[in-house]
């Protein structure tokens, strides 16, 4: 099926054109079915399952969903920032779920702690869950919670 363009952030269908709206429902429930049809560049639409999947949260439960966005950033790897997005909701899934050691393994996998490359949103993080459980924060975090010109 051809992926009509789409070029912006869409957290709802309501601004979809008819064309926009038909390749979306192909797309949404093909991935129900586990299959990830390709969308190009126009991860938006994938972006709109997304927030539609974690919207009914409550009726799938933090499991499910961290399963789901695992598998929508593992199908559409060429999407960065989709990527990014889907892998930080499962780990915001597993602080529901209060699986802290899991978010603290996730987030220093994906953001090795011995570099000033990190992002501060993981370094707060990180240091937020270290509190939670009472151990003493990263080094490396608290630079960046400051600042590299700290």
């Amino acid at each position: 099926m051809k992926v009509p363009e789409i070029n912006k952030y869409m957290f709802s269908t309501d601004d979809l054109s008819a064309d926009q709206l038909k390749f979306y429902k192909y797309l949404s429930s093909n991935i129900e079915l586990g299959i990830y049809p390709s969308v190009g560049e126009h991860g938006s639409y994938v972006w709109l399952y997304v927030n539609s999947y974690c919207n009914s949260a409550k009726k799938h439960g933090f499991d499910k969903v961290r399963s789901r966005m695992l598998e929508i950033a593992e199908s559409y790897q060429s999407t960065e920032w989709l990527v990014r997005e889907c892998n930080q909701i499962a780990n915001h899934c597993l602080l529901g779920l209060e699986k802290y050691d899991e978010v603290l393994e996730s987030l220093f996998r994906n953001s090795p702690a011995r570099t000033l490359g990190i992002d501060r949103h993981r370094a707060s993080l990180r240091c937020s869950i270290y509190y939670h459980l009472g151990r003493p924060a990263e080094t490396i975090d608290l630079i960046k919670m400051y600042g590299e010109n700290f």
